[in-house]
């Protein structure tokens, strides 16, 4: 009877010391959205590339528990995931404007998207085009871009294009001088195209709209707060640069 005793006895501080031990921490789920060249693609492996990928894999480096990367089934998963709790964090080529109108929490951006103006290689250095009052501009007719442009510059010198090739060719035969958008776009659709050949961005970035790419967060204070100070410290050695230079190059960095 005593050993029986002594038995139970033991096996009940051994419950109550696991019952005391925290539970073990499980990797923060970061949740992707594919089909956002070239933010982030499904690789042929079924894996994600891309800029947010790999800047995801650098800031789950910093986290305490590191992360789980997921692909989300489609914008609406990745948004109920996040509010559900399945997820931590999502990216897949966010904005803050997005996030703000779906009323998801979002990082601060890690990537502003700013106007900037693309001329022919061989006049990059002729100065500011903008400035230049003999220049004209072509942009995409009724986008913020063109109202900035309506507001700032006299109206004779835009050339309001309907589309984007009709613009870029006429910065090929000599119409226009510089055209003018969003930095990533036409980084993608003009520098990463035929039309793109002998092309450079040029410029500082002018914010045109007080947006940019940031990542999703759940509504949970503490793992936003550690996110980022992971990516203050991104920020400050380098990371960010170092990445948009590898996938974004050509870009002006802000």
């Amino acid at each position: 009877a005593a050993l029986e005793w002594a038995m139970r006895t033991l096996l009940l501080l051994l419950a109550l010391l696991a019952a005391d031990r925290p539970a073990a921490a499980e990797p923060v789920v970061v949740a992707g959205l594919s089909g956002q060249p070239p933010l982030a693609v499904v690789q042929d492996d079924g894996h994600l590339g891309g800029l947010e990928p790999d800047l995801v894999a650098t800031l789950c480096a910093r986290l305490e528990d590191g992360c789980t990367l997921v692909v989300a089934t489609d914008w609406s998963d990745l948004i109920s995931g996040l509010r559900e709790g399945r997820y931590a964090i999502g990216f897949g080529g966010l904005s803050t404007v997005t996030l703000a109108s779906q009323g998801t929490a979002a990082s601060s951006p890690y990537l502003p998207l700013l106007a900037q103006h693309a001329v022919l290689a061989h006049a990059a250095g002729a100065g500011d085009p903008l400035a230049d009052d003999g220049a004209m501009i072509g942009v995409i007719r009724g986008t913020p871009h063109a109202l900035w442009l309506e507001a700032h510059l006299p109206l004779e010198r835009l050339q309001r294009f309907a589309d984007d090739e009709e613009m870029f060719l006429s910065l090929h035969t000599g119409s226009v001088d510089a055209v003018f958008g969003d930095g990533l776009i036409l980084w993608r659709d003009l520098l990463n195209a035929p039309l793109g050949q002998g092309v450079v961005l040029a410029g500082p970035g002018i914010a045109v709209e007080d947006d940019g790419l940031a990542l999703a967060l759940s509504h949970d204070p503490a793992a936003a707060a550690e996110v980022e100070a992971a990516l203050a410290q991104m920020r400050e050695d380098g990371s960010f640069a170092a990445l948009i230079a590898r996938h974004l190059p050509g870009l002006p960095l802000p």
